[in-house]
């Protein structure tokens, strides 16, 4: 994808065009996706953390299972992701290496037994 076709979404507020945005950004990651420099990965995790105070359920909850599994998430934005709706911070929670005991203690202090229970199924705490 062009970075005129990137922008084109950016300007598009529907539903359709957030989600459009959060795939192509969250895309670029994959593995056929390794050119990306420091800088430019910062800056389309950037979007996604804008993104995910933008954007509804399905789309948060889609970006929270894309992202789980990387090591190099921002630490700031798998806190979020953690800290939204359970069925969205199920997989951070779950399977996220980004996220640090202290992160784990205070969702367990501050959110609902669902959290709880994701965090009980890490492989390592």
């Amino acid at each position: 994808m062009e970075a005129h076709d990137l922008l084109k979404l950016a300007r598009d507020r529907s539903t359709d065009g957030r989600r459009a945005l959060s795939d192509a950004v969250s895309d670029l990651f994959s593995d056929g996706h390794k050119e990306l420099s420091d800088r430019e990965r910062a800056l389309m995790y950037e979007i996604l953390r804008q993104l995910v105070n933008q954007c509804e359920v399905a789309i948060r909850k889609m970006l929270s299972q894309k992202l789980a599994p990387r090591e190099d998430v921002p630490r700031e934005l798998a806190l979020e992701l953690a800290s939204d709706e359970a069925d969205v911070a199920y997989p951070i929670l779950a399977s996220c290496g980004v996220l640090k005991d202290d992160d784990l203690i205070e969702v367990i202090r501050n959110r609902t037994v669902q959290h709880q229970l994701a965090i009980t199924i890490r492989n390592q705490v």
